[in-house]
Order: C-alpha cells, then sequence, then structure tokens
C-alpha cells in the first residue's frame, strides 16, 4: 500500500503521516516528492508549504517544463490575524493561469494548529476545501504527535483518507546485514496504514514495513500479516466461562456410559429411526389412557376446553 501511494497508483485526495521525535517522517517525505519529480508531470504542480519558527511560509512549486522551483516566502504571517490557510488558496489561485492541478504538502501542522491556538476547526475546513476542489488533486500533511493534543489529533486524522502511523525506525543487526552489500544508508519505516475506500467507504488497515536509501529510493517493502488466534486460545477461554460454577458440567467415564445405555420410555420426535423398547418386567412405561369426559376435536380444539 505504501509503495502505491508514493507512486499515487492508489488514489488518496488526502493524506496525514504521524510521526514522533525518534520516529521522524522527514525521509519519507522526500521520497514521495523524489517519485513526483521523476514522473515529470506537466500537468500538476508540486507545491510545498514548509513552516517554521521564524514566522513565514514558503511556497515553493517545481516547474516540470523548465526544470527549476520557484520560491515565494511570506514573511511574518504567523503573527498576523489572517487565515494562513485561505491565504494558501489564495496564493494557488492567483499562481494558477494555466489551469494546472496542485499537489499541495504541509511539513509541520502543529505550527499551523498553533496558529489558531489549536482549534482545528479551521484546518478541518481547509481539508474538506481541498478534497473538493478539482485544481487539488493531493493533500499531503505531516503532523508531530508529541507535541499535539490527543483530541486534536483525533479529530484530523477522521477526515483524512489516509492516515500513516510511523511506529519505528529502528534497524536490527540482521537488517543492517541485509543491505550491507549496497553501500547505501538504509533508513527503515515500520508503518501502520488506515486507508479509507472511496467505492466501499470501508476502512482497510495495513501493516507495512518500509526500506528507503539516502537517494530516497525505495528499497524494499515488506507486509506483516495478522497472526490467527490458536485454538489454545479457545480452550482457555471455554475454561475462563465456566469459573465459578457451583454444578459440575463435567462428567466422568462411568457416567457418561451411563448416558449411552440410558434406554428412555418415549419416542423422540423427529428422530430417523425409532427407539424400540424391549418388553421386559424391570422396564417401566408411560401408558395414558383418556378419560371418558375427554372429548377431543382436532378441528376445534376451544370446544374441548370446560368452561
Amino acid at each position: 500500500m505504501i509503495e502505491d501511494l508514493l507512486n499515487q497508483k492508489e488514489a488518496s485526495k488526502s493524506i496525514l503521516i504521524i510521526d514522533s521525535f525518534l520516529n521522524n517522517s522527514t525521509n519519507l517525505l522526500f521520497t514521495y516528492i523524489k517519485n513526483f519529480i521523476e514522473k515529470d508531470n506537466l500537468n500538476t504542480s508540486l507545491n510545498l508549504y514548509p513552516t517554521s519558527r521564524s514566522s513565514k511560509l514558503k511556497f515553493i512549486e517545481f516547474l516540470p517544463q523548465k526544470n527549476v522551483i520557484d520560491q515565494t516566502i511570506l514573511l511574518n504571517i504567523f503573527t498576523s490575524n489572517q487565515n494562513v490557510l485561505q491565504l494558501v488558496l489564495d496564493q494557488l489561485i492567483k499562481n494558477n493561469e494555466s489551469k494546472k492541478k496542485f499537489i499541495i504538502i504541509i511539513d509541520n501542522i502543529n505550527l499551523v494548529l498553533r496558529h489558531f491556538e489549536n482549534n482545528p476547526v479551521f484546518f478541518i475546513h481547509f481539508v474538506i476545501e481541498c478534497s473538493r476542489r478539482p485544481d487539488i488533486c493531493q493533500l499531503v500533511c505531516i503532523a508531530h504527535e508529541q507535541s499535539l493534543n490527543n483530541d486534536v489529533l483525533c479529530q484530523i486524522g477522521q477526515i483524512f483518507q489516509t492516515v500513516v502511523y510511523i511506529n519505528d525506525t529502528k534497524m536490527r543487526q540482521d537488517e543492517i546485514t541485509m543491505f550491507s552489500k549496497l553501500n547505501k544508508h538504509i533508513f527503515k519505516f515500520s508503518l501502520k496504514i488506515d486507508h479509507r475506500s472511496l467505492k466501499t467507504s470501508k476502512i482497510l488497515s495495513f501493516n507495512e514495513i518500509l526500506y528507503i536509501d539516502n537517494e530516497f529510493s525505495v528499497q524494499k517493502v515488506e507486509k506483516i500479516l495478522k497472526k490467527k488466534s490458536m485454538t489454545k486460545e479457545d480452550d482457555e477461554t471455554e475454561e475462563d466461562m465456566l469459573k465459578g460454577l457451583t454444578f459440575n458440567v463435567h462428567l466422568s467415564s462411568d457416567e457418561m456410559e451411563a448416558k449411552k445405555n440410558l434406554v428412555l420410555p418415549y419416542e423422540l420426535i423427529g428422530q430417523k429411526k425409532s427407539i424400540k423398547m424391549e418388553n421386559k418386567d424391570t422396564e417401566s412405561k408411560i401408558f395414558y389412557a383418556p378419560d371418558e369426559a375427554d372429548d377431543i376435536d382436532d378441528d376445534d380444539p376451544d370446544d374441548d376446553l370446560n368452561f
């Protein structure tokens, strides 16, 4: 799934990448940008809006037909009272003279939310607007989990079509040995991906491990399959259900044998083979003879009632 998202084979209107200080997503973002540039898509413009503590917003537009990067820097916007996100949309309309499509990347939504005092309402409206606009083909945002309120992060994650969680980036010794022949530095990303399908509206979950090199090329993708529960766990669950009972539900071998040899004094309804009872003096029988007062009428059973 992650490889299809990087190569844009899997359609996703909005992608949220959630990382942390220990598990940073910078290299993953650069891999996404490189894959986009290598496609040389003349009809789509890549716009990266990096934020910083210097209160400036930088618009970076890659022009594939000229093979150059055009930059527009707006200073001190985070110290003003204007809507930064609306400014992004206005800048797109201003630069879209050739009616191109855009891919928007915001590399740190934490600082954007801080501008709105951690109120996610404006950002939610921004994501919804980007999802509706035909000139914006994709929105990619990065959120740093440790510096963001959990409730705010949960609200934001619900409006994105795809959410990518970076759980681990530490390389094991066997993994280092495996890639040692490449003579490249390898970055590892253990990912949990929740992707909402537009056809079925169901959320599909994937667990994958992504390996990329220092040139931001994908080296390997491993899919992690969920292990099925063992039957032993089912037995333990059944034992737990029987705990605390005041009566014994288990039968001994003698009790099981007596149960099998028990002959019932009646015939079971619906049984394929009727029970044949031998006439022995020691066996008990059930016999019922109707009384004279009984008036059995199958046509109208209500007439049989005496009142």
